[in-house]
């Protein structure tokens, strides 16, 4: 839990400037694309997977991406954060049977199904590969009526080819 915190202080130092849901509700898209490599655990290269949305304060938004099932309690930041009690805006399924490139896509929706102000977030990608925490990757972006790839400035060990990409409703898709 340590690793967890310091990491999240670090990210949200970098999208510090951003005030989250100020003013407008802009419609669209955001997409994170990545590709996950094994942690060493037990089950390697199986292992189950989420992606969800928090606010820059890390207040949850919503599930974007919950790929594990009964396997699920041990996504640890994933419930902490409250993800276990929402429903999945997009994609979900079984335990993955190895590690490769994901797309996950969010409609700037909260898990009530209303849009969110423009401004600051984070994505948030955790998985495991055994009966015990794993890595987390925390990612800002932010939305609004300007949409454009966001640059990502580091890799994190787990976790590359990290890129985030907002539509707005209406743009053409990149």
């Amino acid at each position: 839990m340590k690793q967890f915190c310091m990491m999240l202080w670090l990210t949200v130092g970098l999208g510090a400037g951003f005030a989250s849901g100020a003013g407008a509700n802009t419609e669209g898209e955001v997409t994170l694309e990545f590709t996950t490599a094994g942690a060493g655990g037990k089950y390697a290269p199986k292992h189950v997977l989420a992606v969800w949305i928090t606010d820059a304060r890390t207040n949850f938004v919503a599930t974007v991406m919950r790929q594990a099932s009964k396997h699920q309690k041990y996504l640890t930041a994933w419930n902490a954060a409250g993800g276990a009690n929402s429903r999945v805006d997009g994609i979900t399924g079984a335990t993955l049977p190895r590690h490769g490139t994901r797309k996950a896509v969010w409609n700037c929706r909260d898990s009530a199904g209303r849009v969110v102000g423009d401004g600051a977030y984070l994505f948030f990608i955790e998985f495991t590969e055994g009966n015990k925490p794993g890595p987390v990757a925390v990612v800002p972006f932010t939305i609004g009526a300007a949409g454009k790839e966001q640059p990502i400035t580091a890799d994190h060990k787990n976790y590359s080819g990290l890129k985030v990409t907002f539509t707005p409703r209406g743009a053409a898709t990149p």
